[in-house]
C-alpha cells in the first residue's frame, strides 16, 4: 500500500470514523481504523460491532492495499501536521507517514482480522434533506432515556409510512415527537428503534459532511445512512416501543402563548430557588391577569417569583414542572413564541411553537 493525500482530507476522514475506535481488550483490532487503498481512492473504516462507519477520501494511489492502525493515535497525529501533502506506505507491518519535515512509523495489525461491515439487504429506502434530519435529531435526542433497564427507551423510534416519517423519543417524564414530510413517501412501512449513540454519530457526521440529502435504508435488524461520501450502518434495538400516543391528551382546557426567551429567562432565574433534587417550579395564572407567575421556594435559600406576559383569554393554570425538562422543551422549539396547553395539575402538558406544526413536546407535571 502506497498513497499520497492532503492533510485536510485525511483529517476529515479520521474525524468521521476515529471516535468508534474504542479500547477493546477482547478484540484489540476494534481500536483500529482500516485504511483501504484502491484505485478509486482511500477508504477509512471503523466499527465497534454495533455501529460501522466508512468514508471515502481523495488521494493518489500508487499501490493498492489495506492495513489497520490505532484510530485515536492516527487521528491525533494527523491533527498536528501542517496543511500539506502526506505520504503513507505500508512496510513490514508498519505504516510509514512522511511529510516535508517529518517521518513517522506507526505499528498496526493485518487487515484480514478486521470485521466486515454488514450489508443492509431487503431495506426500505427514504431520502431526507440534510438540514431537516439535523434539526429532527437535535429536537428528539435530548429526550432519550439513559436507563438501560428499559432498553427500548434508550433509542429513538422511527416510523416510516405513506404519510412521511416520524421520530419520537421519551424517558417516561417527557416526550419529543417530530414529523417529516417526504418528497417521495415510502410505499412500505417500517417501525424501528435506533440507538441514541447511532443517531448521535449521524448528527456529528452531518456537521462534517457536505451533502444536500441523506438516504436512509431500514430492514428488520439494521439501519443504513448514506451522507455524502460517508456510510454508517447500525443495529436496531429489539423490543416493542411503548404506544406513546396514548399519553397525548386529545384536547386541552387551558392554553397560553408567550415569548420563548422571556420564559427561558424567568425559568432560569426561578430555578435558583427550587428544591434540591426536585427541581420544581410552579407556573400559575389567574384568569383575572395576563401574566404567568413562575415561582419556586426553598426554605434553605429563599423564594422567587418571576412574571411572564402571555396571550390568554380568561385562562387559569396551576401546574408544577421539573424546570430542567421544561427548559429543555423551550430551548428546542423553533420560533419566537410558544404555546403551553394543560388540563390539570396531574395531566401531561403540551408545549409547541406557534410557528411550527410538526414538532411537539409533552411534559409530565410533578404531582404535589
Amino acid at each position: 500500500m502506497k498513497l499520497t493525500c492532503t492533510q485536510e482530507n485525511l483529517l476529515k476522514g479520521l474525524a468521521i470514523v476515529a471516535r468508534l475506535g474504542e479500547k477493546n481488550v477482547n478484540l484489540p483490532i476494534l481500536s483500529n481504523v482500516l485504511l483501504r487503498a484502491q484505485k478509486e481512492g482511500l477508504t477509512l473504516v471503523a466499527t465497534n460491532l454495533e455501529i460501522g462507519i466508512k468514508t471515502k477520501n481523495r488521494g493518489k494511489i500508487e499501490e493498492e492495499g489495506e492495513f489497520t492502525v490505532n484510530a485515536r493515535l492516527l487521528a491525533d497525529f494527523v491533527a498536528t501536521l501542517p496543511k500539506e501533502n502526506v505520504s503513507l506506505r505500508l512496510e513490514d507491518k508498519n505504516l510509514h507517514i512522511q511529510g516535508e519535515n517529518h517521518e513517522t512509523t506507526i505499528r498496526g495489525m493485518d487487515a484480514n482480522e478486521f470485521p466486515l461491515l454488514p450489508e443492509v439487504e431487503g431495506a426500505t429506502a427514504i431520502t431526507i434533506k440534510k438540514d431537516v434530519l439535523r434539526e429532527t435529531l437535535i429536537q428528539t435526542l435530548f429526550s432519550v432515556s439513559f436507563d438501560e433497564a428499559r432498553t427500548e427507551l434508550t433509542g429513538i423510534l422511527i416510523v416510516v409510512d405513506d404519510g412521511g416519517c416520524t421520530f419520537a423519543a421519551t424517558d417516561s417524564y417527557r416526550l419529543s415527537e417530530k414529523k417529516i414530510r417526504l418528497s417521495k413517501p415510502s410505499k412500505e412501512q417500517r417501525r424501528v428503534v435506533v440507538p441514541a449513540r447511532t443517531l448521535s454519530e449521524v448528527l456529528r457526521i452531518l456537521d462534517i459532511e457536505d451533502a444536500a440529502e441523506v438516504t436512509i435504508r431500514i430492514n428488520e435488524s439494521q439501519i443504513h445512512f448514506t451522507i455524502g461520501d460517508t456510510e454508517l450502518v447500525s443495529r436496531i434495538i429489539a423490543g416493542e416501543y411503548p404506544d406513546y400516543q396514548q399519553i397525548i391528551p386529545k384536547s386541552f382546557s387551558h392554553e397560553v402563548t408567550f415569548a420563548v426567551q422571556d420564559m427561558v429567562r424567568a425559568v432560569k432565574t426561578t430555578s435558583l430557588f427550587c428544591k434540591q433534587g426536585i427541581n420544581d417550579i410552579r407556573l400559575s395564572l389567574d384568569k383575572r391577569f395576563t401574566d404567568i407567575a413562575i415561582n419556586a421556594e426553598n426554605s434553605m435559600v429563599g423564594k422567587n417569583v418571576s412574571n411572564v406576559q402571555c396571550k390568554t383569554a380568561g385562562q387559569e393554570m396551576d401546574i408544577v414542572f421539573n424546570y430542567k425538562f421544561f427548559l429543555d422543551g423551550l430551548n428546542h422549539l423553533i420560533g419566537d413564541e410558544a404555546t403551553l396547553k394543560t388540563n390539570d395539575a396531574a395531566s401531561p402538558a403540551l408545549l409547541t411553537s406557534t410557528g411550527e406544526n410538526d414538532f411537539l413536546y409533552i411534559i409530565m407535571p410533578i404531582r404535589q
